[in-house]
């Protein structure tokens, strides 16, 4: 019950998922008393944030229908996301309308469709032959993408929850610091083997699609971290935040200004500075309306402005100091400084902001490492001795 069924000529059966009513009727502007807030919430439409305005818009005094409606359904969230930028990206690209139909009705599962509109359209409507090759390598994808998944994320979770859900402002920073590491690692795995997974089964009906993560902490600093990182929400935001905001009359204006009077370095590259910033709060936001996840963005916006500043006064440092900026060593120092960098950022996205600060302060003023040897022990014992064991040799098949 509840989904339609779409027959064509030259295709196979396609099912069309139900959508929310009541947050479809929020979307498009419906009810007169959303409709001047329809394009923001279109633009911010992130799973967690929207449930937290729908479970606000249900406690208005007078809105019965809403109150009473059931829970916001999350894939309804992220199907009326992707379905707006798919629409705008074939005008955009004068894709024909019959195949962007055809991606809109069928990207619950190629979620990615919007970003490679001209190679998956094509794809859809083809006529495809099963072939064994590719079949295996589908079936290896996706065994890869669960392992990842299920060995290393859902087995480090508990222990990463027993050291920081006890919210200990003592904690020791060796614990603090152990426990973001690990956190690091789960991320990766839970967020890149579910992709593989998706990218496995879309193999298995002949469709190719863009990866999501491409190594993102081998990556040399944190712009290329994010290029690496989820990339497909990368892209969406540079393509549908970052030019538009940057390319407006007022930041080319303010370019101007910056270039008459602080140089054409600066002229060309605090738009982009201010761009950027703003992109990286709408990521925090995006994640949860929480303190802790605008911190976090904004953290990771601040850092990559400042690296575009400072590029000319890094690189003339680097040839007073006679650094070899070529070798192998440098590169990695640089893939070793990132992943600091990234990681400090993981303990606001992690934590409350106010638990964050203390956690991290405590890495650098109260490391303690007596305390890891004393307390860790316990902490790997939320899961039992063998799943480690499997931890260890999935993470090393991951990153060998």
């Amino acid at each position: 019950g509840g989904e339609k069924l779409l027959l064509r000529l030259d295709a196979p059966l396609v099912r069309v998922p139900k959508v929310d009513i009541q947050f479809t009727a929020v979307i498009h502007g419906n009810l007169p008393l959303f409709k001047p807030l329809a394009p923001a919430i279109r633009s911010l439409s992130g799973d967690k944030f929207l449930q937290s305005i729908h479970f606000g818009v249900r406690q208005f005094p007078g809105n019965t229908a809403l109150r009473n409606a059931p829970k916001l359904s999350a894939s309804a969230v992220y199907r009326e996301h992707s379905g707006v930028d798919l629409c705008v990206d074939a005008v955009r690209l004068m894709v024909p309308m019959h195949d962007a139909a055809l991606c809109l009705l069928r990207h619950p599962i190629l979620h990615q469709c919007r970003r490679d509109l001209i190679l998956v359209a094509p794809q859809l409507t083809a006529r495809h032959i099963w072939n064994w090759e590719r079949t295996k390598r589908a079936l290896f994808l996706f065994l890869f993408g669960a392992m990842k998944k299920y060995a290393i994320a859902n087995l480090t979770a508990p222990t990463i929850a027993a050291i920081l859900d006890g919210n200990d402002p003592k904690l020791a920073g060796s614990m603090a610091l152990l426990a973001i590491l690990l956190y690091s690692l789960q991320q990766y795995a839970d967020f890149s083997g579910g992709i593989d997974m998706v990218l496995g089964v879309a193999q298995l009906y002949g469709i190719e699609m863009m990866p999501n993560f491409r190594q993102p902490y081998f990556s040399t600093s944190l712009g290329d971290f994010w290029r690496r990182w989820h990339i497909s929400l990368g892209a969406w935001m540079r393509d549908y935040l970052f030019y538009p905001f940057a390319l407006t009359k007022p930041m080319q204006r303010f370019g101007k200004w910056a270039t008459s009077h602080w140089g054409k370095h600066f002229g060309r590259v605090l738009p982009a500075a201010v761009a950027n910033l703003l992109v990286f709060a709408v990521v925090g936001i995006w994640h949860g309306p929480q303190a802790h996840y605008l911190a976090w963005g904004l953290y990771n916006g601040l850092v990559i402005a400042l690296a575009d500043l400072l590029e000319p006064a890094f690189k003339k440092l680097n040839t007073a100091l006679h650094i070899p900026t070529e070798s192998r060593g440098w590169h990695v120092f640089r893939i070793v400084r990132t992943f600091i960098i990234v990681n400090i950022g993981w303990y606001f996205d992690r934590n409350e902001f106010v638990q964050g600060c203390i956690y991290l302060h405590n890495t650098f003023t109260d490391f303690n490492l007596s305390a890891l040897a004393a307390n860790a022990p316990g902490a790997f014992a939320a899961v039992s001795g063998p799943a480690w064991g499997l931890v260890i040799i999935s993470t090393l098949l991951v990153f060998a």
